[in-house]
């Protein structure tokens, strides 16, 4: 599986060359639909046709780049579900064995949690701090996106969560992204801690 970090930053990096390429159509004055030939199928002498044509061409390889990006994606982040799957222990928050030492840092912190939310139901606090977010760790953190695009192919399956909390020792929470009568799939803020991205 390709690293979701370096997939996360070329998506990043198509987006703007896709943006880019757009505001040069637009500085040209022609869209990708928009005839490059006139009523008599003449070459267009308002506009530079071989630049149009150009920017039109890289466009179009652009996109096929980028939907082929979000594919890879796509696969890795059903396979960091399938994994997380494999290593569930059961619903609600559990001790983790103390022969399992936390190897990485925590990467990620809860903030308010809603009541009544799937967060709530799973037993998380505001002050938690994530070592892991289904098969995502601070080894292989993305950025915040990839945590969103994780939550939202999670809706209604299971994530299992491993978190330190200062009050106890580090537990499992097992958090099942689902709606519910507020915002989100999850009713709590969860934030990046400093330094945790590559």
């Amino acid at each position: 599986m390709e690293n979701l970090q370096a997939l996360a930053a070329e998506k990043a990096r198509l987006e703007k060359a896709i943006n880019d390429t757009v505001l040069q159509l637009g500085q040209l004055g022609v869209s990708m639909d928009e005839s490059l030939v006139d009523s008599e199928d003449y070459p267009r002498g308002d506009i530079d046709v071989h630049a149009a044509r150009m920017s039109r061409s890289e466009l179009r390889r652009l996109r096929s780049d980028y939907k082929d990006v979000l594919a890879k994606i796509e696969a890795g982040l059903a396979a960091v579900h399938a994994a997380s799957k494999r290593e569930e222990t059961g619903a609600g928050p559990a001790p983790m064995s103390p022969s399992t030492p936390a190897v990485l840092p925590a990467f990620l912190v809860v903030g308010p949690v809603t009541a009544l939310s799937p967060a709530a139901e799973a037993g998380l606090q505001s002050g938690d701090k994530i070592v892991r977010f289904g098969s995502i760790n601070a080894g292989n953190f993305a950025g915040m996106g990839t945590i969103a695009d994780l939550v939202r192919h999670s809706e209604g399956k299971p994530l299992v969560l491993s978190v330190i909390r200062p009050s106890s020792s580090m537990i499992v929470v097992r958090l099942t992204p689902h709606r519910w009568s507020g915002p989100g799939l999850l009713g709590c803020q969860i934030n990046e801690l400093p330094g945790a991205s590559r």
